[in-house]
Formats: structure tokens, C-alpha cells, sequence
């Protein structure tokens, strides 16, 4: 596989154009390894699968960060990248890191409509950039259901919603929702 064919795009059509591309290798190279692994006699093409899949696994990777990183600076956010591992819903609507009597929060009733979560964070006026690990501003979900339910969960957790014009997850399969918080930053 050569590098070109997997070069990162720079405009956001392209990227999406590319991240599909790279979404169907990986898928393919994944159908011919599990392929392989049905013949235990095949052991070389058993590893070629491996190899292959590995490689494209890591270049859709790479492409589905690039494209999240563009995304976040095209909006001044951060993603957040904290140790609790991704913001719950219930510290998007408080619009800060709050924690529970047990630790972290759980997901408020309904959150099955966030699936493939990225989180995102922002730094309110007078803050330093090392202050915003502190305020959740949006969780982008990539989910393979329809986008109603989206908007019926946002509106009864007063979030808003926003539909991106395609999922870096999945493109093609998901939809990308972003549910962003009303809490005001301060």
C-alpha cells in the first residue's frame, strides 16, 4: 500500500472524500484477514492479512485524528484528552468537571444516542488554556441511528444540537450529532 494513496487531505471535503477511502481498505483488508484465519494452511497470508490490516487500521486512525484536531481548531477548542477518559453528559449540561458522591458521573437516561463520543473543551474568557480542562463545551457523537432522537435528547437535557455535514468515524454510516452545552462559561 503506498503512502500517497492514504495522504492526509487538508480541506475538510477532501478528508472526508479520504477518511471513506481509508475506512473501506481497512474493511477490506479486515474481510481478507478473517479469510485467511478460516485455512490454518495459509499461515503467509495469514500474516500478509495481519500486516495489511494493521497498516490500514493505523492510517484511518491517523486521518480520523487529523480530521478531529482540524475540527476542534477550527472552533478554538481543545480535545479533551483527561484522565477520566471522555466527558459525561451530565458535565456538558453543568457546563463544568463535576464529580459524583462515587467519583465520576454517570450518563443521563437516553445517552444511548451518543455512541463513538469525542469530547471538547474551551477556555471562557480571562482563563489560560490550562484552566479549560475544567469546562466541557460539546461531545460530538458518531452514531449509526437516526438523528430525531438526537434532537429529542438535546432538547430534554436543554443542550443544543448541531448535525456536522459527515462522521470522520464512520463516513457514510454515521451520523455525526454535536451536542454542545448552554451552560454559561466563567
Amino acid at each position: 500500500m503506498s503512502d500517497t494513496a492514504l495522504a492526509e487531505p487538508r480541506p475538510f471535503v477532501e478528508a472526508h472524500k479520504a477518511i471513506g477511502f481509508a475506512a473501506n481498505v481497512e474493511r477490506d483488508a479486515e474481510r481478507a484477514y478473517r479469510a485467511a484465519t478460516e485455512n490454518r494452511e495459509l499461515r503467509r497470508e495469514l500474516w500478509n492479512a495481519q500486516s495489511a490490516r494493521r497498516a490500514a487500521r493505523e492510517q484511518l486512525y491517523k486521518l480520523q485524528a487529523a480530521e478531529r484536531d482540524r475540527f476542534a481548531a477550527s472552533r478554538e477548542w481543545r480535545v479533551y484528552k483527561g484522565r477520566q477518559g471522555w466527558i459525561y453528559t451530565e458535565q456538558l449540561i453543568a457546563g463544568r468537571m463535576i464529580y459524583g458522591d462515587r467519583g465520576y458521573p454517570g450518563d443521563v437516561e437516553g445517552s444511548d444516542v451518543i455512541d463513538h463520543r469525542e469530547c471538547f473543551m474551551r477556555s471562557p474568557p480571562g482563563k489560560t488554556s490550562q484552566q479549560s480542562c475544567r469546562y466541557p463545551v460539546a461531545i460530538l457523537s458518531h452514531t449509526y441511528g437516526e438523528w430525531e432522537p438526537c434532537v429529542e435528547f438535546a432538547r430534554r437535557y436543554d443542550l443544543s444540537v448541531e448535525r456536522l455535514p459527515y462522521s470522520w468515524y464512520y463516513p457514510g454510516n454515521c451520523i455525526a450529532a454535536l451536542f454542545l452545552t448552554r451552560a454559561v462559561l466563567n
